[in-house]
C-alpha cells in the first residue's frame, strides 16, 4: 500500500498530462529551467528574473534565476553563466521538488555580426524531493482505526530525498532577414536519470525532453508577430502546445504584448505582457479544456513573470593625449 501511496503522489507532483516537472506557460520568461543553452543568451551584463505558476491552486511553482554573459572569445563567441533555484509544491501534503543549479553554455557566432548563434549549454543542480508525512492517511489507519499521526508503521519508511541532476541543451538562433529572426532548441532534463529516494531508494526519474521554437516577425512599423512551439516528453507521455503573440510597439521604451495559445488536448491560453526599456513583465492565464478542468470546478492555472537586463557601459579607453603649446 505505501508504494502504491508514494507512486500516486509522485505521479501527481510530476504534472498534468506530461510533467509538472517544470511546467511553465510562458516558458520563455523562464530560459534554464528548460534548456541550459538559453543561459546568457541576451544582450546586456546580467539577467534576473522570476516566474510563479499556480495551477488549481495545488501545484505552486516560483522560480528565480540570474544569468550573465561573463566572456568574449575569439572577439565573436561568448560564455555564459547562471544560477536558477525553484521549489515545485503538490497537494495538503506539500510534497515537494526543490533545488538549486547551476548553467553554463558556451555560444559561438558563424559571423561577426553575429547573425547566426549556436548556443551549448548544461546544468549541474541539487536537488530533493519532501513531504509532510502528518498529513498523510494510510490504508491500515482507516481499516484498524488507529486514526492520529504516526498511526501507520509505514510513516517511518517515508524519508526525505536528497540527489543530483544534470541537465544540457543545444540552440539555434538566427537572424533570418531584416524584419524577422528565430530561434529553435532542445533541452534534455534528467540527463543522469537520478533516484529521488523517499521509498526503497526512490525510483529514476526519467530523461524529460524539451523541443521549442519561435519566430519574431516584424509586421510594420508598430507590430511584431511571434508565432511559438514547444513539445515535451518524458517517458511515454508528451504534450504539444502552440502559441501567437502579437507585441505593439507604443513608443521606443515600450512594447505590449497579447496572444493566444493552445496544449493540445488540455488548455487554452491567455498571454499577455508589457516590456518598458529593460524590465519585461507577462501574466498568463490556462483555461483548461479537460474533463480534470471539470472535476475541479473550472479552476484554471495562472502565472506572473518578470525580468530585469542590467546594462553596465564600459568606460572607453581613450589614449592619452599631449597637447604642445605653440611659441
Amino acid at each position: 500500500m505505501l508504494k502504491k501511496l508514494l507512486f500516486i503522489l509522485l505521479t501527481i507532483s510530476a504534472g498534468h498530462v506530461v510533467a509538472q516537472d517544470i511546467h511553465f506557460t510562458q516558458f520563455q520568461m523562464a530560459p534554464m529551467n528548460f534548456n541550459a543553452s538559453q543561459t546568457g543568451m541576451f544582450s546586456g551584463t546580467a539577467r534576473i528574473g522570476g516566474i510563479y505558476r499556480d495551477q488549481w491552486s495545488i501545484f505552486k511553482t516560483p522560480s528565480v534565476y540570474i544569468d550573465a554573459p561573463i566572456l568574449n572569445i575569439m572577439k565573436k563567441d561568448w560564455l555564459g553563466i547562471g544560477f536558477t533555484a525553484i521549489k515545485d509544491e503538490a497537494g495538503a501534503a506539500k510534497l515537494n521538488y526543490t533545488g538549486a543549479k547551476l548553467a553554463v553554455a558556451y555560444h559561438h557566432a558563424f559571423d561577426k555580426k553575429r547573425k547566426t548563434v549556436m548556443s551549448i549549454g548544461a546544468q549541474y543542480g541539487l536537488m530533493g524531493r519532501s513531504v509532510n508525512r502528518e498529513a498523510l492517511r494510510f490504508e491500515d489507519e482507516i481499516l484498524n482505526g488507529t486514526g492520529g499521526v504516526g498511526g501507520s508503521a509505514d510513516y517511518g519508511k517515508i524519508t526525505d530525498a536528497k540527489f543530483k541532476e544534470i541537465d544540457a541543451g543545444v540552440s539555434l538562433r538566427s537572424l533570418l532577414s531584416k524584419k524577422a529572426d528565430m530561434v529553435i532548441g532542445v533541452g534534455l532534463n534528467h540527463l543522469n536519470s537520478p533516484k529521488n529516494g523517499q521509498v526503497d531508494k526512490g525510483y529514476k526519474l526519467p530523461m524529460r525532453m524539451i523541443a521549442h521554437g519561435q519566430v519574431n516577425m516584424d509586421m510594420g512599423s508598430k507590430w511584431i508577430f511571434s508565432p511559438a512551439f514547444l513539445y515535451q516528453s518524458i517517458a511515454s507521455v508528451g504534450e504539444f502546445e502552440l502559441q501567437g503573440v502579437g507585441t505593439y510597439k507604443f513608443n521606443p521604451d515600450w512594447n505590449f504584448r497579447g496572444g493566444l495559445g493552445y496544449r493540445l488536448g488540455d488548455a487554452a491560453q491567455v498571454i499577455l505582457g508589457a516590456t518598458y526599456k529593460d524590465l519585461n513583465v507577462g501574466f498568463s492565464y490556462d483555461i483548461g479544456m479537460s474533463g480534470t478542468n471539470s472535476a475541479l470546478k473550472n479552476v484554471g492555472a495562472f502565472e506572473i513573470a518578470a525580468n530585469y537586463i542590467l546594462k553596465i557601459a564600459k568606460k572607453p579607453k581613450v589614449d592619452p593625449v599631449i597637447f604642445c603649446p605653440r611659441f
